[in-house]
């Protein structure tokens, strides 16, 4: 090809369409304020498309235009069929039945005059019904011979269930009845994929990629078509692609999706790869029972969805050209390598795997990382999903699968309004409004979370949120910024709160206290004398050192006096 795949799908968008696009932006006005995929010009353009057909029709047929189809008839005889019919003035190749879909224009055989013919679908020698356009010569009484001839054209209301009589207007016995037959029109990929319902986001991609024109063509093509459900998963926001270079972009996602040719299910096998309109190849692989899946990740759930251009089969996931996943990141971008999950600023000049450019919200990027889809889950479940892609900015702490496995949290257990509201209130403790990057972390440093929790801030040798670690810092995102993290940020459970304000209650009042002394060697104070009453603790800084303590009979000895003084279980005071 002399130019990119995706200059000549946007070439192929007819005039029509941006004249369609143009008329409605009136209505788009006062439908703005739904969902970004939500986009009506491709309803409103199919609408239009549809009505400029139907009027094409009416008048070919009212004009008697090439859309007629020309059938000659016999001589005629008094037995049945009474008629013969023939599509070529030859009377070569006989015609058995008429299709509803189209008009047609009746001539008599080498001229004719026996016999003179007519149709109606009122009966013999009465005028036929509204149903029914008959115009040129002859009538219900008089029929046609020599170089006379009608047309007929069927209405919308007229059926195959109806009758058409033909006849002879000499002899009334001459009476016989057309097969009759419809031609369903199916309607073209884009028109289609409307129908379904489940494909609403597809739709509005495409529209606003200026792909639909292309895929109205003649095609045929073989459309992957991802499920709304699937592009909520990836995330897409149409919004964000605003520019010449992001439209090319999407156009080539969308691009991705489609081969020239028609490709039923039938039609794949095993390991197979099916070259895409971008020149890059989908790998299928069949499993078990027919399972077809595309790429090692995306599953076909329903196969060959016949249109009149092409087949679609529905895929339950968005792919992504091989040639998107690797980019070179500008100057200054940080490099987030989604296989290995790590975070290299270093980066900035070499080629990045994977990463997204330009970044993509918080929940778009939880998503293409692969390791929180715990995460995204858990979101979708609490309805912060929207919330998280709104213009923030936002900094997220996100727990991996391995931390929400860890924290034993099954989603399918927060079944209420209460135990969803609890779910909302987790994951809002891990969400700060404004942008904090790492470097704007300081030891001791706190910060209040969208549910009111207080996050508590640790650096040393690694950086720590509360009791979790910072696994990855800085991950970028549109709308704020994410930090990875090994825990997930459970409330303390009220019994846990109570049990440790019951423990402070039960710690005894010290008269006298013994630790270490600086070296960490030696107890101070060394000696101590005690009067009847009073009581001594012993009490250690370090939470690592628990201890006890114990009666001896002598200096030296190293068991504990049997029957003597003991204080139990180790602890930092006893």
């Amino acid at each position: 090809m002399n130019a990119t795949i995706v200059e000549q799908i946007i070439r192929l968008v007819p005039a029509v369409v941006a004249m369609a696009v143009f008329s409605v932006f009136t209505v788009l006005k006062i439908m703005k304020d739904y969902a970004p995929f939500m986009f009506t010009p491709i309803v409103i353009m199919m609408a239009l498309s549809v009505g400029i057909d139907q009027a094409s029709h009416v008048a070919s047929a009212e004009d008697h235009g090439d859309d007629v189809t020309h059938i000659y008839v016999s001589g005629g005889s008094m037995s049945d069929p009474y008629y013969q019919f023939y599509s070529d003035s030859e009377g070569t190749t006989e015609i058995s039945e008429l299709d509803i879909s189209h008009s047609y224009t009746f001539h008599r055989l080498n001229g004719a005059t026996s016999h003179p013919f007519y149709v109606s679908d009122s009966g013999y020698e009465q005028e036929s019904s509204a149903k029914v356009t008959i115009t040129g010569d002859g009538s219900s009484s008089s029929g046609i011979s020599g170089s006379e001839s009608f047309t007929i054209s069927f209405g919308d209301d007229f059926t195959v269930d109806d009758t058409l009589s033909y006849y002879c207007t000499v002899h009334s016995g001459m009476v016989g009845e057309f097969s009759l037959t419809e031609t369903v029109s199916l309607p073209n990929i884009p028109a289609t994929a409307i129908s379904t319902g489940n494909h609403t986001s597809l739709v509005a991609a495409l529209t606003h990629a200026n792909l639909v024109g292309a895929l109205s063509g003649e095609g045929p093509y073989t459309v992957f078509a991802p499920t709304d459900e699937a592009f909520e998963e990836l995330g897409l926001n149409l919004s964000e692609y605003d520019t010449e270079e992001e439209n090319n972009t999407l156009a080539m996602i969308l691009s991705y999706h489609v081969a020239m040719g028609s490709a039923m299910s039938s039609d794949l096998s095993d390991g197979m790869e099916i070259n895409t309109l971008i020149q890059e190849p989908i790998s299928v692989n069949i499993y078990g029972q027919g399972a077809v899946v595309l790429n090692g990740e995306a599953s076909v759930t329903a196969a060959d969805v016949e249109t009149s251009n092409g087949v679609i089969h529905i895929i339950d996931k968005v792919l992504m050209p091989p040639s998107l996943t690797t980019v070179t990141p500008p100057v200054g971008e940080i490099c987030y390598d989604m296989d290995t999950h790590t975070v290299d600023v270093t980066k900035t000049e070499e080629t990045c795997e994977k990463m997204w450019i330009p970044s993509v919200d918080i929940p778009m990027t939880a998503a293409a990382t692969t390791i929180h889809t715990s995460l995204v889950a858990a979101l979708e479940k609490a309805n912060l999903t929207t919330t998280l892609k709104g213009d923030g900015p936002f900094t997220v702490f996100a727990p991996t699968d391995t931390a929400f496995a860890d924290a034993g949290i099954n989603l399918d257990d927060y079944d209420t309004a209460e135990k969803i509201s609890a779910l909302s209130d987790i994951l809002l403790r891990h969400v700060v409004s404004g942008k904090v990057l790492s470097s704007n972390l300081s030891d001791g440093m706190e910060a209040t979370a969208l549910s009111g929790h207080v996050l508590t801030f640790k650096i040393g040798d690694t950086v720590t949120v509360d009791n979790a670690i910072v696994t990855i810092e800085d991950v970028p995102v549109s709308n704020g910024v994410i930090h990875v993290i090994d825990k997930v940020l459970m409330p303390v459970k009220e019994e846990e709160t109570k049990e440790e304000e019951s423990k402070e209650e039960d710690k005894p009042v010290c008269d006298h206290v013994i630790g270490l002394d600086s070296t960490g060697y030696a107890y101070s104070p060394a000696s101590l004398t005690i009067k009847v009453g009073e009581t001594v603790c012993w009490q250690w800084t370090d939470s690592a050192d628990l201890h006890n303590v114990a009666e001896i009979s002598a200096e030296g000895d190293q068991m504990r006096k049997e029957g003597g003084i003991y204080s139990g279980e180790t602890a930092k005071t006893v």
